[in-house]
């Protein structure tokens, strides 16, 4: 769905505009499910994470076929290369400095943040 937004966010962000100017207040998108500048980088870099889990599912589904079904050694490398990704990830999210006088899209931003770093270090926990 990320990657998906992400290709239309030209078009998202269209209607977005177009909706602030309808008469009909009713028909209004609310305030908290605009997308915002920040919340697009945010969705980049969320895809940035996630993208070699999908890889790698799709590769271990594609190699089942060919390839006996339920050995335990064929999935090792693909958690060796996640495992080495997370802990690059951590290690970038590690030094994410917080504006000193934050705005509300700067609080919102630092919130997804914080939540992307838990997400982070529980998933370097169930890795290793």
């Amino acid at each position: 769905m990320i990657d998906r937004a992400l290709d239309k966010s030209s078009t998202i962000r269209l209607f977005i505009i177009e909706n602030e100017i309808e008469k009909d207040l009713k028909k209004r998108l609310p305030e908290g499910d605009k997308l915002t500048t920040e919340d697009w980088i945010v969705l980049a870099e969320i895809k940035a994470i996630l993208e070699p889990f999908y890889e790698q599912t799709v590769y271990l589904q594609s190699r089942a076929k060919n390839l006996s079904h339920g050995a335990i050694w064929k999935p090792f490398p693909s958690i060796e290369h996640l495992l080495s990704h997370i802990l690059l990830a951590i290690e970038a999210y590690k030094y994410d400095i917080e504006p000193s006088k934050p705005t509300s899209a700067d609080e919102a931003t630092a919130a997804a943040r914080k939540y992307i770093k838990t997400s982070l270090d529980n998933c370097h926990r169930k890795l290793d």
